[in-house]
């Protein structure tokens, strides 16, 4: 951990959304929580600028995974400069993550299929 570690603090993704749900669109739950070691997780961090404090929404690479924590190194050039730094290591829960990269199919429940009576690509009735 570096020293600018101690200079922000996340702000809890589900928390910020409930009190604006037009923001963002978030990953469901088992996706934040099934983050793979070299994916990128986006993250919303909050310095301490003065009265009004600066936010920053910045991608963090997966080095390890912890049983309800990630490991990551800041891959982002901070706009605000003094706070963090590229390559900058730390720890995050899933309940921090904003985005995921690559992209993820976030609607689990949903399989897309052709209709049971429409071929598939080999030519027969799909499943």
């Amino acid at each position: 951990m570096s020293e600018s570690a101690l200079k922000f603090w996340l702000i809890d993704a589900l928390e910020h959304q409930k009190q604006h749900p037009t923001t963002f669109e978030l990953p469901d739950e088992w996706n934040r929580s099934n983050i793979k070691v070299g994916e990128w997780a986006k993250l919303f961090f909050a310095f301490p600028t003065g009265p009004e404090h600066s936010f920053e929404r910045m991608w963090v690479k997966i080095v390890v995974v912890g049983p309800n924590w990630y490991g990551g190194s800041l891959d982002n050039i901070p706009k605000t400069s003094g706070y963090v730094s590229l390559g900058d290591k730390f720890r995050f829960e899933p309940r921090h993550v904003i985005s995921i990269w690559p992209p993820r199919h976030y609607f689990g429940s949903l399989l897309l299929r052709p209709p049971e009576d429409e071929p598939n690509s080999e030519g027969s009735a799909a499943p």
